[in-house]
């Protein structure tokens, strides 16, 4: 803490000020504290003199890596025409720190639920790998993704990783890989690392998208080869039954009924598996 006057001129300072500053009394304080022959912009005795303020504050980052309350408050006393100043400084890094952290914090989240709900609902996972390592590229300078699905897998590179990089692994429905720049805070790890979860969650239902299609087609072909089928044995079987007739054949009148009771049936699983199959595309529709 210092007392000063309106000059910037030190006219007490307590001890663990003189500890930093040694003989600080009577110095010119700019000079003392900053090496500068003029007051920084962030002075805040300037303010209170030209704008007399009883009370005045500035935040100050000091090139050690710290910040500082720089406030001044008049005393209403006056030394020489002076008038007198309590100076003082207040460090407030710990609180900036931790403000900056939960800016970056905030920002990641809010990244990250705008990417999840975009790509909730993508097809191709190119695109997903694609949009996740320039959303975490705007973040952290450079990421890679890598992302496997049925075997296959997908990897996309943004920006530059340096050799300092967080790994985040997921390895449980579809697989999920990121490489970050920096160390991550535990807090960073844990929100990536659930976003990763997500990723795996929606390739996992890409994957199964995937087999519903297929198996939808091989459906659809099935029926249609019963429908085929059908035809393929009624077509003759009238033919026969017709050649029977001429013949006056009733033996091979009855087996060709039999085979025709036979047809009705597969013909009815075919008209059944038809109505199954079209319930089950509107189903996979939606």
């Amino acid at each position: 803490m210092l007392i000063v006057d309106e000059d910037h001129r030190i006219i007490l300072a307590n001890g663990a000020f003189e500890e930093v500053v040694p003989d600080a009394v009577g110095k010119y304080c700019p000079q003392a504290v900053h090496g500068s022959n003029e007051p920084i912009p962030e002075c805040p005795l300037e303010e209170a003199v030209l704008m007399n303020k009883n009370v005045a504050e500035r935040e100050v980052y000091d090139p050690s890596g710290k910040w500082f309350i720089s406030a001044v408050y008049r005393t209403g006393l006056t030394l020489k025409g002076k008038r007198l100043f309590i100076h003082t400084l207040h460090d407030i890094t710990e609180k900036k720190l931790y403000e900056q952290k939960l800016k970056k914090l905030n920002r990641l989240l809010e990244e990250v639920l705008i990417l999840t709900e975009g790509i909730s609902e993508e097809k191709d996972i190119n695109t997903i790998a694609k949009e996740v390592a320039e959303t975490l590229s705007r973040i952290y300078g450079g990421s890679k993704v890598l992302l496997e699905i049925n075997g296959e897998k997908r990897e996309v590179k943004k920006g530059e990783l340096r050799e300092n990089i967080t790994l985040i692994d997921h390895r449980n429905h579809g697989s999920v890989a990121l490489e970050l720049n920096g160390n991550l805070s535990e807090e960073e790890v844990q929100i990536i690392h659930t976003f990763a979860c997500t990723l795996s969650t929606i390739i996992e239902k890409m994957r199964l998208e995937e087999e519903r299609r297929a198996l939808m087609e091989k459906t659809r072909d099935n029926v249609y080869q019963m429908a085929v089928l059908v035809d393929h044995i009624r077509n003759p079987l009238t033919a026969i039954a017709l050649e029977a007739e001429r013949l006056g054949s009733n033996k091979i009148l009855e087996n060709v009924e039999r085979i025709n009771n036979v047809v009705k049936k597969l013909e009815d699983g075919w008209i059944e598996s038809e109505k199954i199959w079209n319930m089950l595309k509107k189903s996979w529709e939606r």
